[in-house]
């Protein structure tokens, strides 16, 4: 019994050892925007794409019905699309766009504001947003929307 004690603690013991030695590493790593420029291009071009759609389907009165149908589903596209590529709404970075997403959607759901883009509004502050700390114009414009005082 004695003998199984020690195995014990000498394994936690190396694997306590392996683990110090491992944080630092990944501490001195600096995050990465977690959005390519190409993915950027591509959230925005969609959302364009779905507010265009939108818009012309509103023109022609069948919008009033079938936005609801494009609604949930982009909510679902951005959504499902963000947290593929690593983006979490639930930090106080990803929160702000939690509260575009939100917003969005808000807009979206009202009958005649749909035709207003709420998706593509959506989709450039997500952008902003996310390269805000790696574009000093773009972090200044980020302080600005979320009407931060400095």
């Amino acid at each position: 019994m004695a003998e199984t004690a020690t195995n014990y603690a000498d394994l936690q013991q190396a694997r306590n050892e392996s683990m110090q030695n491992t944080a630092p590493a990944k501490a001195a790593t600096t995050e990465a925007a977690k959005l390519s420029v190409p993915n950027a291009v591509l959230l925005v071009l969609t959302a364009l794409l779905i507010d265009g759609l939108q818009l012309f389907l509103t023109l022609i009165i069948i919008g009033v019905v079938v936005n609801w149908i494009i609604d949930v589903f982009a909510l679902l596209l951005f959504y499902v699309w963000l947290k593929m590529l690593g983006m979490s709404m639930y930090e106080s970075k990803g929160f702000k766009t939690l509260l575009s997403l939100i917003g969005a959607m808000g807009i979206e759901i009202l009958p005649l504001v749909n035709s207003l883009p709420g998706w593509t509004a959506f989709a450039a502050l997500t952008v902003i947003f996310e390269f805000s700390g790696h574009m000093p114009t773009l972090g200044k414009l980020a302080k600005l929307a979320s009407f931060k005082k400095s």
